[in-house]
């Protein structure tokens, strides 16, 4: 894309700022990394309390990145001066911040509803979620207030960005020139993008949108696993029980009575492609917009790294690795205590036999009594 921009000012290169953009790695592999957690803790199709509570506690920490980062936004716009197009780099950022945390509200009430699931069940998610008593806890409770507070702090940010548009911040001489790419690039000084996007914000400042976000978050996965279960792909995945002959079954109606990690599974399939998706819309939008940037010898590029980038990236990177590593160690031990478990039980069944067959040797034969 060539920009002419006459006599136009492009924006200004800074270390700093420019910051904003290189940051973007961190997030998405933070963002990617989130995903495993969940996805090693359901593997046996089912999360008990400690699972729940240590991923309550890795999600946390995210959090606290997302509101971090606006905060920052906030500090850099009254300070040293914020541009439009650095500012909605970061709501792309928070936003996808944010889609790896609700995460664990599917998975909450995936918990619940394999804890409670029976054979009788359908597979419509909303008799499912008739069934589901949830055990809030205080931790459920400040995790649900930690992704409401972030997804405020950043709507708080997005509304005062584009109640103020296009005297927002610095450099507001690009603004005509600079686009924002959902699913197609759309200026930003587009008459409908403005408003949907104050009306968008202002639901979420009134904490309308982290419930309807909540709401979907939960609804969602279970809908996509009732979608998948009639095309039959669940079938093909290796979610069915085979037949004597060799040939398989049709799908359990239910599958949180037979399979219920087909659950887990779509929830992070379903959060991935919405990250995916989430991804692709920031790259396309920095790549649109980079003929605005000055360019020069001394200039710094997007694609420059700066000390405080690389340890950002090297700390997130290092603190989800930990987190990994310790649902991993978790899962393993848990498996291996199944399996002592399972062992024992066969080895208790074999001797019932063997000990009943030789008292029966031992006793001595019943006098019978013969005419």
């Amino acid at each position: 894309m060539i920009i002419n921009l006459g006599n136009y000012r492009p924006y200004q290169s800074d270390h700093v700022i420019v910051g904003v953009s290189d940051i973007r790695v961190a997030v998405y592999i933070q963002a990617v990394l989130n995903l495993v957690p969940p996805f090693i803790a359901g593997w046996d199709g089912s999360i008990d309390d400690q699972e729940l509570e240590d991923l309550i506690e890795r999600y946390s920490s995210s959090q606290v990145l997302g509101i971090a980062l606006v905060i920052s936004a906030f500090v850099q716009a009254n300070t040293f001066g914020l541009s439009a197009y650095y500012g909605n780099i970061i709501l792309l950022l928070s936003w996808i911040n944010v889609t790896s945390t609700l995460v664990f509200i599917p998975v909450l009430f995936g918990a619940e509803m394999a804890r409670n699931a029976t054979g009788s069940d359908t597979l419509n998610p909303f008799k499912l979620f008739r069934k589901v008593s949830l055990r809030v806890s205080r931790k459920d409770c400040l995790a649900f207030l930690n992704i409401g507070d972030e997804m405020i702090f950043m709507s708080m940010f997005g509304l005062w960005l584009w109640v103020t548009f296009p005297n927002f911040g610095t450099e507001q001489e690009c603004i005509p020139y600079t686009h924002l790419v959902i699913f197609k690039s759309i200026p930003t000084t587009s008459r409908i993008l403005r408003p949907c996007l104050i009306a968008f914000y202002s639901l979420n400042v009134v904490m309308l949108g982290p419930i309807l976000w909540i709401t979907v978050a939960a609804i969602i996965p279970a809908l996509l696993l009732a979608f998948l279960s009639k095309v039959g792909l669940v079938r093909r995945l290796g979610y069915n029980t085979g037949t004597g002959n060799g040939r398989s079954r049709p799908a359990h109606h239910n599958l949180f009575s037979k399979h219920p990690r087909a659950y887990f599974f779509s929830v992070v399939g379903a959060t991935f492609a919405i990250q995916a998706l989430l991804i692709f819309f920031t790259e396309l939008t920095i790549k649109t917009n980079r003929p605005l940037l000055k360019t020069g010898p001394q200039e710094p590029k997007e694609n420059e790294w700066t000390l405080g980038q690389t340890l950002a990236l090297m700390q997130t990177a290092y603190a989800k690795y930990e987190d990994v590593l310790k649902v991993w160690r978790m899962f393993r031990s848990d498996g291996k205590q199944s399996r002592a478990s399972a062992a024992a039980g066969n080895s208790t069944a074999a001797e019932g036999p063997q000990t009943a067959t030789g008292q029966n040797a031992q006793s001595p034969p019943d006098a019978g009594t013969h005419v």
